[in-house]
């Protein structure tokens, strides 16, 4: 299966759509009456500018979430990685939890205290980490 991005432009009012192809327009009005639509509205013109933005910002923003992912958690080459995540996670057996316990892929300092390499760090503590750098 191809992927093809969507290049469709037109009028999008409150999730309803106006395609630029066909020009038609919904029967927008409560009455049953065509009616013209406008930003004031709600109508949002949706042209290649827009799809491209769109894109941009799908592709190039992160907002912030890299620095708590790699530098709090160290998810990359550090002491939580995604393998012991989902272990923790598929130990649970649908179960939820406040508090889960995910073993340490390496040595970590927290304050004053050290975790080795193969015990469990339990959330909460990870939590008050997150607060102190905050």
């Amino acid at each position: 299966m191809k992927y093809e991005a969507n290049n469709q432009t037109g009028t999008d009012i409150w999730g309803k759509w106006i395609s630029a192809e066909t020009g038609k327009v919904e029967k927008l009005s409560a009455d049953g009456k065509e009616t013209s639509v406008s930003a004031k509205q709600g109508a949002i013109v949706v042209d290649k500018q827009l799809l491209q933005l769109g894109r941009e910002v799908f592709y190039k923003e992160t907002f912030g979430n890299e620095v708590f992912l790699t530098d709090i958690m160290g998810i990359v080459n550090g002491p939580l990685t995604m393998t012991n995540i989902a272990k923790a996670i598929i130990a649970l057996k649908g179960k939820g939890t406040t508090n889960l316990q995910v073993e340490l892929a390496k040595d970590i300092t927290i304050g004053d205290r050290t975790y080795k390499k193969g015990k469990s760090l339990h959330m909460a503590i990870l939590k008050e980490v997150i607060k102190c750098r905050a």
